[in-house]
This record gives structure tokens, C-alpha cells and sequence, in this order.
């Protein structure tokens, strides 16, 4: 799941990229005179304890991309619940890559506020603030499931792109801005077998990394959403996580592909003095099999 919200970030940052570039042609020296801002990753998981952070720089575009000299050392970051003082997590840096981890461990609760914190050595500070989507229940409906509205468990089945299609149905919790849902195919890439009868292995020889992961979005009065197979591209287990996310993150996504058609100048951000996400998450996952049929 880190992985798939870091691919999410990275996206509206390679956006963030392009747009800078798109007016250097007439003003060049507005890129190379451009000030890198510092980056901040951290997910709160309601129910899980509070995890390692990550912290960056932009990358400038006139230099080689290395991401292990993007990190930022030596910061002090803290993370203190709002509504309960005395929950509070000190972070350490581990190490040249930015990732910091919690010295306490703290346990994230759903509807609780949370604060972040970041003092760079560089003089800058950075603040965030998230409020936890409370715990919801998903319920599965579909004609040949043996027990209908039944909650989802970790493996659904096996499935094609033949049957019927399956309904998911939800209560709305508490603080959530807004649902994701992502699968994310968990077959090597190197193995990859496309569902449809007609695909080709030559279609992915030029391809670097095909891409294993589709992701959907929900408005937050809705209750109900039908998952379709065109969400899915290849043979094999996939993952699915469906997340109630609160609301500036629900945004930020959002505007990433509004950013993408032009629409918006650059993606959303909630972090004051920076880029990046600081996002709480309420998240439901389980296994489904789909094969091919020919």
C-alpha cells in the first residue's frame, strides 16, 4: 500500500516538474533559478501504528535524477495528536534516503486530528494537519456469491471478465473526504499475461514496466460503486484496497489528473511550507484471482 501512495505522489510531482518546464522556454532562468522545495510522505493508518516518514527535495531538472541524493538528513520532525495532547512521536532520521522512523510508537485512531511537524537544517518549516476517516464496514453483493452483503473477507474468489460484475456497498465513516480503490496485480512483470484472448507478449517488449496497478475514485456521499474488470489488465492474484481517505488527500489525487487535462496549474498539497501528502487512511484489503477466458 506505501508503494502504491508513493507511486500517487511521484505522478503529481513528475506533473508539478512539467508544468515549470512548460514556461521556460520563454523565461529560462525561472527553472534554473527555481528554489527545490522540500518534500514530506507520511500516511496514518487507522488501527496500525504510526510508521516512517519520508522526507525530500524536488529534484532540479537540469541535473541527473538520483534518488538516493534527494534525501534530507538531519531534520526534527514530531507528530502530536491535537484533540488527545500527550500523544506525540519523535522521528529519527535512518539514513541518507530521508526516511525517518518513530522513536514512541503510537497507535492511529480513526476520527482522532493529527499534526506533523519539520524543521529542516536548512532553516525551513513545514506543517501538516489530518483528521483519521473512522472504521467503516464493505460488503460484497453479487448473484452467485452464497451469502450476499456479506463483509468482504481477505480472499474474494476467482474471477473473469464473463461474470457479473461486483458491487461493493459501504457505511459512510466518519471524516472521510472521499474512497480510492486500487488494485494492484501481483504478478511479476517478467510474467505478465494479459486477460485479454486477443493480447500479445510482443505488446510489452518495448515497455519498460507495464503498469500493474488501476485506481478508482469515489465521491464521499456515495455508498455504493460497482468494481469492473476493466480494472484489471492481467492473469493472477491482485490486491485490492479500497480506502476512505479524509479529504485533503482525496483532493490532491484529484487534482493530479485535473493538472494531467490542464485543467489546474499544478496538484494540491496540504503541506504549509512544502510539497507533499500528509494523509489519513482507513483502509479495507483483500486477495481476488482473476484467469483468462478464451
Amino acid at each position: 500500500m506505501k508503494k502504491l501512495f508513493k507511486t500517487i505522489y511521484l505522478l503529481s510531482l513528475a506533473a508539478v516538474s512539467l508544468i515549470y518546464f512548460s514556461g521556460c522556454e520563454n523565461n529560462p532562468s525561472e527553472l534554473q533559478d527555481y528554489d527545490p522545495q522540500p518534500v514530506l510522505e507520511a500516511y496514518l493508518y487507522n488501527g496500525q501504528p504510526a510508521s516512517e516518514v519520508k522526507l525530500t527535495r524536488v529534484s532540479p531538472l537540469y541535473d541527473y535524477f538520483d534518488p538516493s541524493a534527494v534525501g534530507i538528513a538531519g531534520a526534527d520532525i514530531i507528530m502530536f495528536r491535537l484533540d488527545a495532547p500527550g500523544d506525540t512521536v519523535h522521528y529519527q532520521n535512518m539514513g541518507s534516503d530521508g526516511l525517518y522512523s518513530p522513536l514512541e510508537t503510537l497507535m492511529v485512531q480513526g476520527k482522532a486530528v493529527y499534526r506533523i511537524e519539520v524543521n529542516t537544517p536548512e532553516g525551513e518549516y513545514l506543517w501538516a494537519e489530518t483528521t483519521v476517516p473512522d472504521t467503516f464496514t464493505l460488503v460484497v453483493n453479487q448473484t452467485f456469491f452464497l451469502h450476499p452483503n456479506a463483509p468482504v473477507m481477505d480472499t474474494l474468489g476467482t474471477f473473469n471478465r464473463e461474470m457479473p460484475s461486483i458491487l461493493f456497498q459501504w457505511n459512510t465513516p466518519d471524516s472521510a473526504g472521499g474512497y480510492l480503490g486500487a488494485a494492484v496485480c501481483q504478478t511479476p512483470i517478467d510474467s505478465l499475461i494479459g486477460l485479454d484472448p486477443d493480447w500479445d507478449p510482443e505488446d510489452t517488449v518495448d515497455v519498460d514496466e507495464p503498469s500493474r496497478t488501476s485506481l478508482d475514485m469515489f465521491m464521499n456521499y456515495q455508498s455504493f460503486q460497482e468494481l469492473a474488470w476493466i480494472n484489471f489488465q492481467w492473469v493472477g492474484w491482485h490486491k485490492y484496497t479500497f480506502m476512505a481517505v479524509d479529504q485533503d488527500y482525496f483532493d490532491a489525487v484529484f487534482s493530479y489528473f485535473r493538472a494531467q487535462q490542464g485543467v489546474m496549474v499544478e496538484p494540491l498539497t496540504n503541506i504549509h511550507g512544502g510539497r507533499g501528502a500528509f494523509a489519513g487512511i482507513c483502509a479495507i484489503d483483500f486477495m481476488l484471482y482473476m484467469e483468462r477466458v478464451e
